[in-house]
């Protein structure tokens, strides 16, 4: 088994971890077969309810009209697995996240009161969160499709470091080219 130095928290990158997984032909299967009666949560609102599109739209959006937004639409929804069983069974905790799972970080917490700890998220061309610190503290993640960028940023950054670098990052050249 991996090991991690968990004491150094240090951004790394662990590949080969979802080949046995079969969660991209579940997402499919349940994609094209539920997309009419499901949701997927783009955001909250200002009073914290949920802001939700009907799946089919959002990918019809994604496959059409991403690309000519200046900031396209980034799905992040932390309950839409529940509603699709094949898609929890398709996929596993890496063997080397589980000693951090059985820790259970929020013990003594109420369940109501736990951050959610699953997400699904979906995005196209130039989509994503906005910089931050991970609310649990730490996360792993898992791309099944596509490409994603991270900017990872060392823990001493002040936070007005972060905003003048994250402003830099986002500078788009004509050809979409992050420039730094």
């Amino acid at each position: 088994m991996l090991q991690l130095p968990l004491s150094e928290q240090s951004p790394m990158l662990i590949t080969g971890l979802t080949t046995k997984w079969s969660f991209a032909a579940e997402w499919e299967r349940a994609a094209f077969s539920y997309a009419s009666e499901c949701s997927i949560q783009l955001g909250d609102d200002e009073d914290g309810y949920r802001v939700e599109l009907p799946l089919r739209d959002f990918c019809d959006y994604l496959h059409r009209d991403s690309d000519l937004d200046d900031a396209p639409l980034y799905a992040l929804d932390d309950s839409f697995l529940e509603e699709f069983p094949s898609l929890l069974r398709a996929y596993t905790v890496p063997e080397v996240f589980c000693a951090v799972a059985k820790k259970q970080p929020f013990a003594g917490m109420e369940e109501d009161e736990q951050p959610p700890m699953r997400w699904v998220v979906l995005g196209g061309a130039r989509s994503g969160s906005p910089i931050h610190v991970d609310p649990v503290g730490a996360a792993w993640n898992a791309l099944v499709f596509g490409a994603k960028r991270w900017v990872l940023f060392p823990s001493a950054t002040s936070a007005e470091n972060e905003a003048t670098l994250s402003q830099t990052l986002c500078l788009e050249t004509y050809d979409g080219e992050a420039e730094v």
